[in-house]
């Protein structure tokens, strides 16, 4: 089954998908990081130079190449959910959980990372529209929601746990 983590940038995919593989000994798929492997630049390099779209493509064809009858936990990127498809493939193949983090804590963490493609180009109320949009995405695609603004990692990653143990049983 594979447990596939979607929610806006700094909600803690990673870092909870990271927790949950090595504490229960699965396989941790983190798309940014391998798409950024395969082609060889960051991904603010990807976007600049071919697009969000291509990432977005990239992103499914990463997945795609994933076996089906295999568990994994999968930290998705954060527009993961304006692909359909890949919304579609990662819930045929096992749960999605979508962290939710409230805008305030987001932004605090992330204002100035310039290593994110987003929040290098945009501004602080761009982004925050890209959030409120995308939260509906998030709530309309996920089968489960666990709210981070309050928990550690080790506490969000216990909670997907306990829905993977639920999901399993």
């Amino acid at each position: 089954m594979w447990i596939s983590l979607i929610g806006f940038m700094g909600c803690g995919k990673s870092a909870v998908a990271n927790v949950v593989g090595t504490n229960i000994g699965l396989p941790i798929i983190e798309s940014d990081k391998i798409i950024s492997e395969l082609i060889g630049q960051t991904i603010t390099e990807i976007f600049n130079t071919s697009g969000q779209e291509h990432f977005r493509s990239q992103e499914l064809a990463v997945v795609n190449t994933l076996e089906k009858n295999t568990s994994y936990i999968i930290s998705t990127g954060g527009g993961a959910v304006e692909t359909p498809e890949l919304i579609k493939l990662l819930k045929q193949n096992g749960i999605v959980i979508w962290l939710d983090r409230p805008w305030g804590q987001i932004i605090s963490e992330i204002g100035s990372d310039t290593k994110r493609p987003l929040v290098a180009s945009l501004s602080s109320d761009e982004l925050h529209a890209i959030y409120s949009r995308r939260c509906l995405q998030y709530k309309s695609a996920a089968d489960y929601r666990i709210d981070t603004g309050t928990l550690s990692v080790a506490l969000a990653a216990d909670k997907v746990n306990e829905i993977r143990r639920e999901c399993e049983s």
